[in-house]
């Protein structure tokens, strides 16, 4: 291995000299080529980072796995129930009146209408994944093979000549 000036390509957030090196010594690419390169597999890894360190998956980084129904349950128990009772609430409006005098704190009938949308959209947004997630159930499929074939088609196709 020769001693390479620091170059574009060596500075990576995840990838060390070496990785960068065998990178260079696989694809023979010229300088200007391996550095966008290595940019694209920058972009692909920090998206797949993200979504690691926010999906409970087996990677080492991120929240701990959970299985699908365990997060169905969770999600009914925690969230939507919760919400359910909130917009249930908000269709009383008269138990959220001020005493008199203490008006200072009440909200504006666009507030009320902004929580109770934020609420709906909410709930919305947790039965869609709850949706999701039973219909993987359903086909066996689990986010930790999803992810690595996602993973490995994105690098593939960075990789291919015609891109």
């Amino acid at each position: 291995m020769t001693d390479r000036p620091t170059d574009r390509a060596t500075e990576s957030a995840l990838f060390n000299a070496d990785a960068v090196e065998e990178i260079r010594r696989i694809s023979r690419l010229p300088e200007a080529e391996l550095v966008i390169l290595i940019g694209a597999f920058e972009d692909i890894g920090q998206h797949f980072r993200q979504v690691i360190l926010a999906t409970p998956t087996s990677f080492a980084l991120g929240p701990d796995d959970v299985s699908g129904n365990e997060r169905c349950k969770w999600l009914e128990d925690n969230a939507l129930r919760h919400i359910d009772s909130l917009l249930d609430a908000f269709g009383k409006q008269e138990m959220f009146a001020p005493y008199p005098l203490q008006g200072s704190n009440e909200l504006s009938e666009d507030e009320w209408a902004e929580l109770r949308t934020g609420l709906a959209r909410l709930h919305a947004y947790v039965r869609s994944l709850q949706d999701d997630i039973e219909s993987r159930i359903g086909d066996r499929s689990t986010i930790n093979a999803e992810l690595r074939f996602d993973l490995v088609s994105r690098l593939a196709v960075t990789c291919s000549p015609e891109m």
